[in-house]
């Protein structure tokens, strides 16, 4: 396998749901565990396994804001 490079001014990680396709665990390794990861909470928990330190779990509907830089992130039900 080929080393990959990652995209080192990344602020924060935003894997939707904890399914491979959204939380591809082989592209989250390569992250710096000192991330932030505001996730749903299926990803959160992926996150939290690989052992990211700074791990927010947003349920569908809920809202996180964060100062400087500002984020605002709100999580959407799945659709029916």
């Amino acid at each position: 396998m080929r080393q990959r490079r990652v995209n080192s001014r990344a602020i924060v990680v935003r894997p939707s749901q904890g399914l491979d396709d959204h939380a591809h665990v082989p592209t989250l390794q390569l992250l710096p565990k000192s991330l932030p990861v505001i996730a749903s909470p299926t990803a959160a928990e992926v996150a939290t396994k690989l052992g990211f330190t700074q791990v927010v779990s947003l349920a569908p509907g809920k809202t996180w804001i964060q100062g400087a830089p500002y984020l605002h992130w709100c999580s959407y039900a799945p659709a029916v």
